[in-house]
């Protein structure tokens, strides 16, 4: 049986698929995929899937929040 890489401490999902960054997001795939071609958003890979952390999300939405005060 393989363990789950998305099982939950008590801060929550370490490591997060790109469905769950979707939801959480609240952001469309494209958008997503967009952001990790650049760059802005970081993500692991383990064997074939790709995953993020809530810390990348964190660092991703404060470079969203500066490019937003710099326009």
């Amino acid at each position: 049986m393989q363990a789950q890489p998305t099982e939950s401490t008590e801060h929550g999902p370490f490591l997060l698929t790109i469905d769950e960054t979707i939801r959480e997001a609240r952001t469309s795939r494209a958008t997503l995929y967009r952001e990790i071609n650049s760059g802005r958003l970081k993500t692991v890979k383990l064997g074939t899937r790709r995953y993020t952390t809530p810390e990348f999300i964190r660092e991703w939405i404060a470079t969203l929040s500066d490019e937003g005060q710099a326009a």
